[in-house]
């Protein structure tokens, strides 16, 4: 029986594009990334909200837009989509979202025909870090993001913070945390999460909130302030500060 992926898709097209790593321990590196539609949170900043913000839902964002679920998805076999992706030209892929945890079962599948399509691929998962990943998939990713939300999501802390996948995350020494910081009282909860999780300072990136250039330029002196002071990592969101809000760049 084939596996099926749900896709994120744009203009009736799945959004599987070439690009840079925008974000985190690999950024600048060139990317193919794959982004999957659908989620288990509704974070009111969030700058993919055409995952889940459907029409006929009372999720609230702050783009105060709704998207037509039939002309967002795609549903893509796991062929087709390792046949799209290595006919681009970057090794490094990031399976992004949405949630892509959601559809583990079928990634470790994608992933595994794809390194045997190439051995030379390396593959990165962008994810929430509210779902535990399986055995199966730890085995077959090379590096996790993990964007632990905090209370500046909106989302109830019972739903988004989730200890056992967090503790999972935090044991695996191929998984960074990175944290959106909307304003400086934000760092009390990255401290309190880092003491409940034991997470490596090392493995800690900060990352201002903002899904448009004016608001990441606004942030981002401050935020790297904190991160000098704590020794965590600073990330930008470079695919904002190229392009904007553009989407499958």
């Amino acid at each position: 029986m084939s596996e099926y992926l749900t896709v994120s898709a744009e203009q009736g097209e799945p959004e599987i594009f070439s690009t840079i790593q925008g974000e985190g321990r690999h950024l600048g590196e060139p990317a193919t990334f794959i982004r999957l539609s659908g989620c288990n949170l509704q974070c009111i900043w969030c700058d993919t909200p055409y995952t889940w913000n459907w029409t006929g839902t009372n999720f609230e964002h702050n783009g105060d837009q709704k998207f037509v679920k039939e002309n967002e998805q795609i549903t893509l076999a796991v062929g087709e989509a390792v046949n799209r992706i290595t006919g681009e030209t970057a090794e490094r892929v990031v399976i992004t979202g949405g949630e892509p945890l959601i559809q583990q079962t079928n990634i470790v599948e994608l992933v595994k025909q794809l390194k045997e399509a190439n051995p030379n691929i390396r593959v990165e998962i962008e994810t929430n870090g509210s779902i535990a990943p399986t055995n199966a998939l730890q085995e077959q990713i090379d590096q996790f993001n993990v964007s632990v939300k905090l209370r500046n999501s909106t989302m109830p802390e019972k739903k988004r913070l989730k200890p056992r996948a967090l503790k999972t995350f935090a044991e695996m020494p191929n998984a960074d945390f990175k944290f959106v910081i909307d304003t400086p009282d934000d760092l009390e909860q990255v401290l309190t999460l880092q003491t409940d999780y034991d997470i490596p300072t090392d493995r800690i990136y900060l990352m201002p909130q903002g899904v448009s250039q004016e608001e990441q330029v606004a942030k981002s002196q401050w935020v790297a302030d904190i991160c000098k002071q704590n020794n965590f990592n600073f990330t930008p969101r470079l695919h904002i500060a190229l392009w904007g809000a553009k989407r499958g760049v």
